[in-house]
């Protein structure tokens, strides 16, 4: 496997790489590839493998993904809730919720964007939760415009 064997700017194009060959119906490849690489000591090399993910629309996909809504980075975490957004199951949903008390406001955006892509009946009790506790004015205008539609 990739991980560790190779410096981070050879295994980010080689999992795009691997990515690209495959076939349509060979998304049942993608999953025991990248998993392994969600946890790489690189963040680029998680945030290629997090994006991997965003087409498998299902609960291991999504509790793989949600996993990471605890990375050390903001720029993971940001990736994290924008797939978990694109996912949109149940599993995603909670992470979401996880994600909502992030301390990095690009972090928060990202989860309220991402909520955004849920229905409202769904979605809105947490928008309020983050709007109720948002500091951030132009986040708390966001989950305003969402929670108004």
């Amino acid at each position: 496997m990739l991980s560790g064997n190779a410096r981070p700017e050879i295994r980010r194009p080689a999992v795009l790489a691997y990515l690209k060959s495959l076939e349509p119906g060979e998304a049942n490849l993608i999953f025991p590839f990248v998993s392994p690489l969600m946890y790489d000591s690189d963040e680029e090399v998680r945030i290629v493998a997090v994006n991997a993910l965003q087409d498998l629309n299902d609960t291991p996909s999504a509790d793989a993904v949600g996993a990471l809504v605890i990375d050390q980075s903001p720029k993971v975490r940001t990736a994290v809730a924008t797939v978990l957004g694109r996912m949109r199951t149940d599993a995603a949903l909670q992470y979401l919720r996880k994600g909502a008390n992030d301390a990095d406001p690009a972090v928060r955006r990202a989860v309220v964007e991402a909520l955004g892509r849920f229905r409202v009946d769904v979605a809105g009790p947490i928008l309020q939760t983050m709007l109720n506790a948002e500091t951030d004015i132009e986040i708390r205008e966001l989950i305003s415009a969402m929670l108004a539609n």
